[in-house]
């Protein structure tokens, strides 16, 4: 009779479950950057838009780590993340193998690119009289200059910006400089509190560590020569482009720079129904990305599969799939 009863108890649990829509929840971790980054404010607004828009039961929780290029080596030895944020610039390294990438990357795929416009950003202290690479390059002043940790996508577009012009992390020290590699925080209290003379961070609109900055009325923007903006895209695969005036407060011109765009990369190994709901979820909500970060404004779904916006990475079979239903992929 016990028997009999349970077995009823069972049946009927599992008639609730099919009526009600019962489905198991598959929880995945993105990659982002460090709390109070950029980074981590878009890869949360993606995890909350893909949690709320998929059909299979996902959920996301946005983890604050790597950064662009700590998120590809983590993909790619398939570790901690289930997929993750990184640039396009970053990931054309990592398949080429440059940049601090050893060997060429063979496990990550595209999911979609574009999402964003990123700004190669040379910030100094408006006081210094300084608009250019040049003016370092020639008047070689004392500086207090700063960037993000070492291996760092920040940090790398430094040591790429300085190269650019001629000069190294040595060279701002024989002028007499200092040279810091710190976080996103650290840079803003220097900065405030009269240390740091010039900054390079990966920016975007509504970055909160320019906007945070901008508003002490005492940042500058350095713009970039022609023939500095042909070395960045030849060697390093930044796009030339324009930081348009009135980004950030008291930016009252267009500002000359190379440009990336943020990605969303994933193993090889995701299957293709997981890779093709976040997919589908992130290009069919742009509106509920934007409400998250302004910087999502940029995004455009038509060109999320181009390879540019996608460092030239392969697509996962399941963004592919999405891509070509809604005839997004070039022939």
């Amino acid at each position: 009779m016990r028997k009999l009863t349970f077995l009823l108890c069972c049946t009927v649990m599992i008639l609730i479950f099919c009526q009600t829509g019962f489905s198991a929840v598959t929880r995945l971790k993105i990659g982002s950057n460090r709390l109070g980054t950029s980074f981590y404010v878009q890869g949360a607004t993606v995890a909350d838009v893909v949690t709320k828009n998929n059909d299979i039961g996902l959920e996301i929780e946005a983890m604050p780590i790597a950064g662009g290029v700590g998120n590809i080596t983590l993909i790619e030895q398939n570790k901690t993340l289930d997929f993750a944020l990184t640039m396009n610039n970053n990931a054309m390294w990592a398949i080429n193998g440059i940049c601090g990438f050893d060997e060429k990357a063979t496990n990550i795929r595209a999911l979609l690119g574009g999402l964003d416009r990123y700004f190669v950003g040379v910030m100094v202290r408006s006081d210094l009289g300084i608009s250019s690479l040049d003016d370092i390059a020639k008047k070689k002043p004392k500086l207090n200059f700063y960037t993000q940790e070492k291996g760092s996508t920040a940090e790398k577009i430094a040591s790429q910006v300085l190269e650019a012009c001629g000069l190294t992390y040595e060279s701002i020290e024989q002028f007499g400089g200092s040279v810091h590699f710190t976080d996103a925080e650290a840079i803003t209290n220097a900065f405030k509190d009269g240390y740091c003379d010039v900054f390079v961070l990966n920016i975007n609109k509504g970055h909160p560590v320019i906007t945070e900055i901008a508003l002490t009325g005492k940042l500058s923007f350095i713009s970039f020569s022609e023939p500095e903006l042909k070395f960045l895209n030849d060697k390093y695969g930044f796009i030339p482009t324009t930081l348009p005036a009135g980004t950030f407060d008291g930016q009252d011109k267009d500002i000359p720079t190379g440009g990336s765009s943020t990605m969303i990369i994933a193993p090889k190994v995701m299957s293709d129904e997981i890779a093709y709901a976040i997919t589908k979820a992130v290009a069919e909500n742009k509106d509920s990305l934007i409400k998250g970060h302004k910087a999502f404004s940029d995004f455009d779904p038509a060109e999320a599969a181009d390879e540019n916006f996608n460092g030239t990475v392969p697509l996962h079979p399941g963004a592919e799939k999405y891509f070509k239903e809604k005839n997004l992929l070039k022939q």
